[in-house]
């Protein structure tokens, strides 16, 4: 009864500065940890998971690490010294498991954006890959433009690599002559880029390219620029 009184009048009071932190340490190590160990379960699992699209590939990845990483802090959370700790700032074992795997889920969804995806399908890292390979090369924008029209989209084939893609995601269909046409899918995901860019600022061409009669598509090249 008197264990059950202190319980209730601990419950009420402020809870000290110190517990807190430990806490938030607590989280922050959970947090840390959990991403080193997504980056080593990254360099197994999609060595042996090839091919396939790597953006889905990458949140599939992330949802069932992040499943792993529930059950594995519902079970770290049984040891007496944290479930202790957690119990000073009133948070219970189960919520600091749902907590921490859906705030790693975010975390890792971020990076794949940022990092494997940004790498994967950047013309920006492939013209950064293109200056490193010859340093001591000082290379002008025509030579760049014309490696990557001959190399990147050419010979790597980058624009069959995310027509594939897009097949494969249902945003466009091919046709019995060989045609693409845009799905009604495909044209929710251009309108909510549509969105994306006015509130981005973002220049509408590389949403909405100019039309262009047939004419010029024969005869007329369009001038690029490169940013």
């Amino acid at each position: 009864m008197a264990n059950g009184a202190k319980s209730v009048a601990r419950a009420g009071a402020p809870i000290p500065l110190q517990d807190v932190m430990r806490a938030l340490l607590l989280l922050g190590a959970a947090q840390v940890g959990a991403f080193l160990l997504f980056i080593m379960y990254s360099a197994v699992i999609f060595r042996l998971w090839e091919g396939g699209i790597l953006f889905y590939k990458s949140i599939v990845a992330a949802a069932l690490f992040s499943l792993l990483l529930f059950f594995g802090l519902l079970w770290a959370a049984t040891n007496p010294t944290i479930d202790r700790w957690l119990s000073l700032v009133s948070l219970h074992r189960l919520w600091f498991a749902t907590l921490s795997a859906t705030a790693q889920f975010c975390i890792i969804v971020l990076f794949i954006g940022l990092g494997p995806v940004s790498i994967d399908r950047s013309v920006s890292v492939y013209l950064l890959g293109t200056i490193n390979s010859e340093r001591e090369h000082a290379f002008s924008a025509s030579e760049l433009e014309d490696l990557m029209t001959r190399n990147y989209v050419h010979r790597y084939g980058a624009v069959g690599r995310r027509l594939a893609e897009q097949v494969a995601s249902r945003n466009i269909e091919s046709d019995k002559d060989g045609g693409y046409r845009l799905t009604e899918q495909g044209a929710v995901v251009v309108r909510a880029m549509e969105a994306i860019g006015w509130i981005f600022n973002i220049d509408r061409r590389f949403i909405d390219p100019p039309e262009f009669d047939s004419a010029q598509k024969k005869n007329d090249r369009l001038p690029s620029t490169l940013r």
